[in-house]
């Protein structure tokens, strides 16, 4: 196995990553400082040395033997034994969970027992059972400063662990197999921006270049697509990627509320006098017998008996009016939350005819949350990878192989990311790129 290892390209090979020696480390304890307490402060300083492995070391070469090993099983097209033995690693192996964990967590080791115990515990039930239930929060961040625009999704440690080793996985597989282009500089290891400007400086000649930027690149991308690409070597990997990336938050951190835009223009409607014309006015339910429809809203009038029969609907049973205003209490405002992000307005009033009162449904937080992922569009169906998921960068870009793999065949195109730059000689022919490009965007 070594000597077929040492014959592969050393462009193909994944790197490994050495763990810490966690057999062999120091850690000292500090007494307390007599000039700190004389402002309370009591905690004791701890220092920690590490011994980083050595060549040789069992738990090393370990890792290095089996990461070989699956190196050459995808190498030589030997799939059966690289699905075999990536899965035993993944279920039963503690040195890959280690480094899974390492990975996310470099200073684990500096963590108290007992939540080192229970962070442990859940990656091995994870690991265990090959889970697909991604336990993650979606955080809002600044794009700008202070704009909050930027949607991450930010999965439990056990769970950012559990998909570096997958990643570990599918990548050594793809890159041992070649099947990485090599005009996509990101979301994927062994290149970046050196090399993308390498590439880039080589094309300068170019008589025309076309620069763009994927809008929403993450938010976009089809399970479906993804599934496919993996499911022509392994339906179990097809399946679990897209049930993980398809799994919503548990969890939405939204915005301070005086950083929220939304809120803040819904607030500032709700302080504004409004005109009964732009209500829905309910009735009371002792008037409950007409309703005049509208365009844009109900009236209950006062007097049922001055005004023609045709423009009212009859209720002739109080349960049917119960449904109906049931129904119109359920009223959710995520739709208008979301026009509010895109600098619209808010429509939905509620009053009452009789007293003359008006008033504005409150949102509630699963309103902002729900209105703030659908103006993102990270509720679309069957798409939209997790920004913040330690596998998304590499399916992203991955997919971005087999959508332009013809203009990266021929050098029309480099990418790094969700950016990239069209290159032609000729009008003529960068017309021809810019037709390929959008047809492989869909």
């Amino acid at each position: 196995m070594k000597e077929q290892f040492k014959l592969i390209n050393r462009a193909l090979v994944k790197r490994i990553k050495v763990l810490p020696n966690v057999s062999e480390f120091i850690t000292q304890s500090f007494g307390f400082d007599e000039y700190a307490l004389l402002f309370g402060i009591k905690k004791t300083l701890r220092n920690v040395r590490v011994t980083k492995f050595d060549e040789g070391k069992f738990h090393e070469k370990y890792l290095r033997h089996q990461m070989e090993r699956l190196t050459v099983y995808a190498a030589n097209g030997d799939f059966a034994r690289y699905e075999a033995l990536s899965d035993i690693l993944t279920r039963k192996s503690t040195i890959f969970r280690l480094m899974g964990l390492n990975q996310v967590h470099p200073y684990w080791y500096l963590m108290k027992e007992k939540p080192l115990k229970g962070l442990w515990r859940k990656l091995s039930h994870i690991c265990a059972n090959n889970s697909t239930e991604l336990k993650s929060k979606r955080l809002w961040i600044d794009k700008k400063v202070g704009d909050y625009a930027r949607p991450l999704t930010i999965p439990k440690m056990e769970w950012r662990a559990f998909t570096n080793m997958k990643l570990e996985i599918f990548e050594r597989y793809v890159k041992a197999r070649n099947r990485l282009s090599p005009w996509q500089h990101g979301g994927r290891s062994g290149v970046g921006v050196k090399t993308c400007w390498e590439e880039v400086y080589k094309k300068l000649d170019k008589k025309f270049i076309f620069e763009f930027d994927l809008k929403g690149f993450f938010d976009h991308i089809s399970h479906a697509k993804i599934a496919e690409i993996f499911n022509a070597w392994s339906r179990p990997w097809g399946s679990w990627i897209q049930a993980t990336i398809a799994t919503k938050p548990m969890k939405f951190v939204l915005p301070p509320d005086d950083k929220d835009k939304a809120l803040i223009a819904y607030n500032k409607i709700c302080s504004e006098a409004f005109e009964d014309d732009w209500g829905v006015l309910m009735p009371t339910p002792e008037n409950y017998g007409f309703i005049q429809v509208h365009d844009i809203y109900l009236d209950m009038p006062i007097d049922a008996t001055a005004i023609e029969a045709d423009n009212y609907i009859t209720f002739d049973e109080v349960e049917e009016w119960d449904a109906v205003e049931a129904s119109l209490r359920e009223l959710k405002l995520s739709e208008e939350y979301k026009n509010l992000m895109n600098d619209g307005s808010f429509t939905r009033r509620l009053g009452n005819s009789i007293t003359g009162e008006i008033a504005v449904k409150e949102p509630t937080l699963e309103d902002r949350a729900l209105g703030r992922d659908d103006w993102k569009d990270l509720n679309l169906p069957g798409r939209g990878v997790p920004q913040g998921l330690g596998i998304s960068p590499f399916l992203a870009t991955l997919l971005t192989h087999n959508a332009f793999f013809d203009l990266g065949r021929l050098g029309h195109i480099t990418m790094y990311m969700d950016d990239g730059l069209l290159f032609a000689n000729s009008k003529e022919e960068m017309e021809w790129v810019l037709k390929e490009f959008r047809r492989g965007l869909e």
